[in-house]
């Protein structure tokens, strides 16, 4: 598998907004994006630092990290072959994203996005 690099790493919150405003006005990161009531996403000197909405997100408590992929299918299917299974394939307007979990239970997520070679 081609991992090419770590594109966000993200946090379950309960509030989206009080979070977002603490890692906004208290620690000073530059908000990128932020999707309805659901997600945000700051840019932290070129790495995304991620906010899902708890029960709109992943269900791991702790975060998860997202490594980036060249092509989500083949990496579903070479993970499937040894015999890991995806949780989820879930589309957005901006990515693909395939749910996995390690031998522990921590969630991981492959996030076909563009990147930069």
């Amino acid at each position: 598998m081609n991992i090419r690099g770590i594109d966000f790493v993200a946090y379950l919150v309960s509030d989206l907004d009080r979070a977002v405003d603490f890692y906004q006005n208290t620690l000073g990161l530059k908000l990128d994006s932020k999707f309805e009531n659901v997600y945000a996403e700051f840019d932290v000197a070129g790495t995304a630092f991620g906010l899902y909405k708890e029960g709109e997100g992943p269900a791991h408590p702790y975060g998860m990290v997202a490594f980036n992929v060249p092509s989500l299918a083949e990496a579903v299917a070479e993970l499937k072959a040894g015999g890991i299974e995806c949780v989820a394939v879930e589309d957005s307007p901006v990515c693909r994203m395939g749910f996995f979990t390690d031998p522990d239970g921590n969630e991981f997520m492959l996030h076909e996005k563009p990147k930069a070679e």
